[in-house]
């Protein structure tokens, strides 16, 4: 599967596939206005794909990515 979650790999958070890229920080980003276009440079491991499936995981679970970024943000 593209979205994958590990214990020990980010303390559980969902991420793309065998990388340590969180899945709400690519939907934080989309949400900010950067393109898929922007995200596929700046992470060239990502591919297309990746990103269709991280839209499908926070539509599916809005709630969880909700929380991830209002828990990292507050890290920050």
């Amino acid at each position: 599967p593209r979205i994958r979650k590990s214990r020990d790999v980010l303390g559980g958070e969902a991420r793309i596939r065998d990388t340590r890229i969180p899945v709400w920080l690519l939907s934080r980003f989309l949400a900010l206005g950067r393109t898929k276009k922007d995200l596929l440079r700046d992470y060239p491991g990502l591919t297309p794909e990746d990103l269709a499936a991280v839209e499908r995981y926070a539509e599916k679970f809005p709630q969880e990515i909700k929380d991830a970024i209002a828990a990292n943000e507050a890290d920050s």
